[in-house]
């Protein structure tokens, strides 16, 4: 673990702790994924095992990369327990930001699709939903010459990425426009 990713008093890496708080806060629903909820016979996760691969909805894709069932319990308790929140921001900071500019705002009522994804993505890019992506690598990566061996943390800054004048010329305003062909 990276120093600055870890706590001051355990010593444990901050993302496994958020992890375990996690679990230990979402039990029910972890458990009802995972062993099945009151009156069922099988868990979510054993009775899609058991149907066979195919489908194109998230449980589906992630039996297909070949998850054991605690890591496949987790991806589904984190979807399920933080993907309203971070949707909720994100249109949150979209409405902030087109009640801010009226002609916009009459695209996207209007139906413009190219728009309404423009503001999408320029709404991520400005204000995303999380900052950075800590991540253990399971193969070694070159960056910038420096190679970094399997199982190293990293933790790519999404947000000083977006603020690139470089990539994304007068990065510190909202512009959706710089979507747009």
């Amino acid at each position: 673990p990276l120093p600055f990713d870890l706590d001051p008093a355990s010593g444990e890496p901050s993302i496994e702790r958020k992890l375990r708080r996690d679990k230990e806060a979402h039990g029910p629903v972890s458990c009802a994924i995972a062993s099945g909820s009151t009156g069922s016979r099988s868990s979510l996760i054993a009775r899609r095992r058991s149907e066979g691969a195919g489908g194109d909805d998230v449980l589906a894709q992630l039996l297909a990369a070949g998850l054991d069932d605690a890591e496949l319990r987790d991806h589904l308790v984190t979807l399920l327990a933080a993907g309203h929140e971070t949707t909720a921001g994100s249109l949150a900071w979209a409405l902030e930001r087109l009640a801010r500019a009226p002609a916009v705002f009459a695209r996207v009522r209007a139906g413009d699709e190219a728009w309404i994804d423009a503001v999408v993505k320029e709404t991520l890019r400005i204000r995303p939903v999380l900052t950075v992506a800590p991540r253990k690598l399971a193969a070694p990566l070159r960056v910038d010459g420096l190679e970094l061996p399997a199982g190293v943390h990293v933790a790519p800054c999404i947000y000083l990425v977006h603020r690139r004048e470089d990539l994304y010329p007068d990065a510190r305003a909202w512009r959706p426009q710089r979507w747009l062909g």
